[in-house]
């Protein structure tokens, strides 16, 4: 007697296997049969496990704009899983429109993670929904800047974490208005201090499409704050010495380093000496200028001034004194010669 079993191969295979095939495709089969002499083949035939048909059916009837549908449907055999899908909208122009899957995207995997999507024939029905606005939370950018002397280049738009909550695919456009600490509106943050910047108005396209009325964006509005620093500017004042004379000492030199293009640092009283000693060349007043006008415009209040200061030094005045000489004979009384000169002179008015 002889036994009867089955092997299989790819169409365009000779690697036959006793393993029946389970996935779609073109396959061939062949009997085996073990026979007393040997082992005897019968002729291979054709045969096709077709794709199965299965449809991704989309249950829920309302959708949040920006995210895809969460209750679909997909009938599957063995286990398999439907791992990756995405989806089409046919148009945003109102809040009612047309989802599908799109079949392009889906992946299907086997319980061994092998993907298995040939293994299906899949139809993508529409399904018509609702989209529901997105609820967001928008805040203008912040920004640091340094004071300059002229208006800051401030941008108006949104921060990253607000531009995050964006629909894929969506550009916004932000009008803001920036107010300083006085409450006062003004065009572009300029001098030192903070100023706080709101969202007015936002306009939302996705491609020529006007979404912003799928947004829910006017109850989460946030600020956001503008900082202009102080500019740091150095002050170097001169060092000077002399000799005493009973005059003043003083020097107005100085270097500012740093200042803003076109101002200027304006002395308005500055240290003297006129003893013999050291002291600091100290600038005890002074102003900056921003040059807009024939008279001085103070701005000094956007600097932030450290000063290096030189030394002012009177040294004592060298004098010799020369005492003349004088003799007599004893007669029991001092003798004294009050007469001397100097060299040089001293100061006019002392002696």
């Amino acid at each position: 007697f002889s036994s009867v079993r089955y092997e299989f191969a790819p169409e365009d295979s000779e690697d036959w296997s006793a393993v029946r095939p389970d996935k779609a495709g073109k396959y061939r089969v062949r009997t085996v049969t073990d026979k007393a002499f040997g082992v005897g083949y019968g002729k291979p035939l054709s045969f096709e496990i077709a794709p199965k048909p299965t449809e991704i059916s989309i249950k829920q009837e309302t959708v949040v704009y920006g995210d895809d549908p969460s209750n679909f449907h997909c009938e599957l055999v063995n286990g398999d899983t439907l791992s990756v899908v995405g989806f089409r909208f046919e148009s945003f122009a109102t809040d009612v429109t047309n989802v599908s899957a799109n079949a392009e995207s889906v992946v299907i995997t086997d319980k061994n993670g092998e993907d298995v999507t040939y293994c299906y024939s899949l139809s993508t029905p529409q399904k018509q929904v609702k989209l529901s606005p997105k609820k967001v939370s928008f805040a203008p950018r912040a920004a640091e800047y340094v004071y300059g002397g002229a208006p800051l280049p401030y941008e108006s738009l949104l921060d990253e974490a607000s531009q995050k909550q964006l629909a894929s695919g969506d550009k916004i456009t932000v009008t803001t208005q920036i107010f300083a600490q006085n409450g006062e509106a003004v065009e572009l943050p300029e001098y030192a201090g903070d100023y706080t910047v709101r969202i007015l108005d936002v306009k939302i396209m996705n491609g020529d499409t006007d979404v912003t009325a799928l947004y829910d964006w006017e109850s989460g509005l946030k600020s956001a704050k503008i900082s202009v620093a102080r500019r740091t500017v150095t002050v170097k004042t001169a060092s000077d010495s002399k000799e005493y004379d009973a005059t003043p000492l003083a020097n107005k030199n100085f270097t500012a380093e740093n200042l803003a293009e076109g101002h200027t640092f304006v002395v308005l009283e500055s240290a003297s000496r006129t003893v013999v000693g050291s002291s600091k060349n100290e600038i005890t007043a002074y102003a900056i200028d921003d040059g807009s006008q024939s008279s001085i415009r103070e701005v000094t209040e956007n600097y932030d001034v450290k000063f290096e200061t030189g030394t002012l030094e009177i040294t004592h005045k060298q004098i010799l004194v020369k005492t003349e000489g004088a003799e007599k004979s004893y007669d029991g009384k001092p003798l004294v010669n009050e007469h001397f000169s100097t060299s040089p002179s001293a100061v006019a008015g002392h002696t």
